[in-house]
């Protein structure tokens, strides 16, 4: 998961079922019908910060605390290698021009590098030599058999998509294009090596197919890579606009943070509204009115928003999406609902504390995993939990 670019300072299928068995009755007396059940909903109570200093721009490495980060935007979570307790790891993508990771549960929830020199280019290889540039979104693949979490990443200033091709602890790692040309921007379908994106920013991989989605920002279109081939799941490159419908019917603004649920749907932020995207490509806009900028709680179209960027969904089908023109968080319930998840909409800061009283300043990044949400709080350098 997920997300504009920022180049200056302030700029599966798990699915929660309900097992309803009726009693048998007489021949005379039909069986009654189940009542329908809500679906579940998280509620969050606190935000921390577990890695970065509020202000502080850096690339340090070290105990949470002390680690330093200069505007992280993309962010992907998973289960720590080996955790007992669960621990997580997180992706952290940024503008420190590599690849972080924040081990979250374990002393001092350290923060380390996981490939990139801090040098910019899009240079593939090992921890020593792997170049990173304007890493955007990050998700979360998975190696087999070994089944040890790796990443994926957009570069949007080279136009490519890349991975590590170990867990970021494993000296064997390395950066590997998957798909694209370096500084090769445009818009073209086909085998990996000749495919060409235009700015991509959002991504997420389908561990259970394999295939890996990324929201082409520049193109205005969602796309696919499977095997050896991209092809282009939904918009039509260069052609801007908010229309709903299959394929090449639907239209895109500026579509940004991906995410998918437990059924294989695609969550899209494109820009200002929530997009859906069926495996057979039929988008719907889920909440939000295209071109209308501002904040209002309510439900779908009644909703509003100031720049959207991450999104998570969780295993009940509830969207969060991070409103970073509004310093919050959103949620979205399956039936098209937005309320406020947490922050104070409208008022940017970096107070932990009480869900409605802690503060984000202007937030990018958001992943779910364990029944938290993190947050890349891109202006204030930090990294935050809501649990």
């Amino acid at each position: 998961m997920t997300m504009p670019t920022i180049r200056t300072p302030g700029a599966t299928a798990l699915l929660t079922a309900l097992s309803l068995t009726a009693c048998s009755g007489s021949s005379s007396t039909p069986t009654p019908k189940p009542t329908p059940q809500p679906t579940p909903t998280l509620m969050f109570t606190t935000v921390d910060t577990i890695a970065g200093q509020v202000g502080v721009r850096g690339s340090k490495d070290g105990p949470g605390s002390a680690a330093t980060f200069n505007y992280p935007v993309g962010l992907a979570a998973t289960g720590a290698a080996g955790a007992t307790n669960g621990e997580v790891l997180l992706y952290i993508a940024g503008l420190t021009e590599n690849i972080r990771y924040a081990q979250v549960g374990y002393a001092g929830d350290p923060v380390g590098t996981a490939i990139g020199r801090g040098e910019s280019g899009s240079v593939d290889g090992d921890a020593t030599t792997a170049k990173v540039r304007a890493p955007q979104g990050i998700a979360v693949g998975y190696d087999s058999p070994a089944y040890e979490a790796y990443a994926y990443w957009t570069e949007d200033d080279s136009c490519v998509v890349r991975k590590l091709t170990a867990y970021p602890l494993n000296g064997n790692r390395k950066a590997v294009t998957v798909a694209g040309q370096p500084y090769a921007c445009g818009a073209a379908d086909g085998p990996v090596a000749s495919a060409k994106f235009n700015r991509p920013v959002g991504i997420v991989a389908n561990t259970r197919t394999g295939e890996v989605f990324v929201a082409d920002t520049g193109n205005r279109t969602l796309r696919r890579i499977y095997g050896a081939a991209v092809s282009t799941l939904a918009g039509v490159a260069g052609q801007s606009g908010s229309a709903d419908g299959v394929g090449g019917a639907a239209r895109f603004t500026a579509p940004s943070g991906l995410a998918m649920d437990r059924q294989e749907n695609l969550y899209v932020t494109d820009y200002v509204t929530v997009r859906r995207i069926t495996a057979t490509g039929e988008v719907s806009t889920v909440a939000g009115t295209p071109g209308t900028t501002g904040f209002r709680n309510g439900k779908g179209s009644e909703a509003q928003f100031g720049r959207l960027s991450g999104i998570a969904v969780d295993e009940n089908g509830t969207v969060y999406v991070a409103d970073t023109g509004n310093h919050c968080i959103r949620r979205i319930i399956p039936d098209g609902t937005v309320s406020t998840a947490a922050g104070l909409c409208g008022v940017a800061g970096a107070a932990d504390g009480n869900i409605n009283a802690a503060t984000f300043d202007e937030p990018v990044g958001l992943a779910y995993h364990g029944k938290r949400l993190y947050v890349s709080d891109s202006t204030s350098q930090t990294i935050r939990r809501i649990r």
